[in-house]
């Protein structure tokens, strides 16, 4: 059952990398959009060994689950710097009004639906809802932590193209002055 799930695992996360490469146009976009995915996935099994919760079939489709969680706040957060980059903002700019609404929007999301699954922590003489409840809310807060820390902070290390080529940004004219 592990390894099946394991497998189930590395094709969802196939599928996303694959759906954001071809949006973005770009396979480091596809790339980068994982990073908050493993980030939730690590996080989830580490609490399920750490507390000793069973890799049973309801705990396994829930560590399935916090892929396609995950995904979303990385997507939207890409789009609306990007956005904001083309509306010709300075970076510091763009990035703040990114924040504030796609960051302000994955923090208010995932601590609603973690609290709503939070909830389910309450059932403690049944286990799998209390595993559940655990888990899906680590899963949403995990993945939106990661996406607006981890993910963020390698967007602007790396200046992938897919967000930055097309910014009329004071870094850009910055570099572009330079090697001419």
């Amino acid at each position: 059952m592990v390894s099946t799930k394991l497998l189930n695992i590395a094709t969802i996360m196939l599928c996303v990398f694959l759906v954001t490469a071809f949006i973005f146009r770009s396979m480091v976009a596809g790339l980068l959009v994982l990073v908050p995915l493993i980030a939730t996935v690590l996080a989830n099994f580490g609490i399920m060994g750490w507390l000793g919760i069973p890799m049973n079939i309801p705990n396994s489709l829930i560590s399935a689950m916090a892929i396609g969680i995950g995904a979303d706040y990385a997507i939207y957060l890409c789009f609306r710097l990007r956005e904001e980059l083309r509306n010709h903002h300075s970076e510091a700019e763009a990035e703040r009004i990114a924040f504030l609404s796609a960051g302000k929007a994955a923090l208010f999301v995932s601590t609603a639906v973690a609290g709503g699954f939070g909830v389910l922590m309450l059932s403690w003489d049944f286990y799998l809802y209390f595993w559940m409840g655990l888990l899906i809310s680590l899963a949403m807060l995990v993945s939106s932590l990661s996406t607006l820390t981890i993910f963020a902070a390698l967007l602007f290390e790396m200046r992938p193209r897919f967000i930055f080529a097309a910014a009329n940004t004071p870094r850009k004219k910055e570099l572009e002055n330079a090697i001419a």
